[in-house]
């Protein structure tokens, strides 16, 4: 079992200790009933994988939307770089009578 604690909000700017792999999380809803869950993932996942990757900056980081379009964001999300991976997430209702529980992918490989 996982101790309770709060959820703590999504940070554009990530600090993480220098040659820590860091996962950034990013609700892209309104819904945080399961933030806690997805924290604790977030947080055994930066425990198993060690090594750093270098950061990245895209060129047009201004009007660069790192989950193209995934989400039905507006303004769309907007960081300059990202320390290793930024996971966007959106609790919703999908389509329900086929079953559909969940659904994942990358946007974007470097």
């Amino acid at each position: 079992t996982y101790s309770q604690h709060p959820t703590p909000k999504p940070s554009n700017n990530p600090t993480a200790a220098p040659g820590a792999f860091t996962i950034q999380l990013v609700n892209m809803g309104t819904i945080s009933d399961y933030d806690v869950q997805i924290q604790h993932a977030k947080e055994r996942w930066e425990r198993i994988i060690v090594e750093d990757m270098p950061d990245y900056t895209p060129d047009n980081w201004e009007s660069y939307d790192w989950f193209l379009g995934a989400f039905d964001d507006d303004p769309p999300f907007r960081q300059e770089t990202v320390d290793d991976i930024v996971i966007g997430y959106v609790f919703e209702e999908m389509d329900g009578t086929s079953g559909t529980l969940a659904e994942a992918g990358p946007r974007k490989y470097l």
